[in-house]
């Protein structure tokens, strides 16, 4: 999926955490930025998550385990 083509018909992103996905997947936001969470629980609920063609953005600097941080793997 091409972002920019996506956000030319849609310019709306939904900013939301892991945990309201859901909701964000019903909107009718054309993508999705995810924001505070942990990345090793991403990769879990990844499987879990159908994005119905959305497009998934990463608020890289708001993400434990991606920014410049120490998280633990294990937490």
């Amino acid at each position: 999926m091409e972002i920019q083509s996506t956000l030319q018909k849609n310019r709306i992103i939904a900013a939301t955490e892991l945990e309201n996905v859901p909701a964000a997947i019903e909107s009718k936001a054309s993508a999705i930025l995810l924001m505070h969470l942990k990345l090793n629980h991403l990769i879990e609920e990844m499987s879990n998550i159908d994005l119905k063609e959305k497009a998934l953005l990463l608020h890289a600097d708001l993400i434990k385990g991606l920014s410049n941080d120490r998280e633990p793997f294990n937490s």
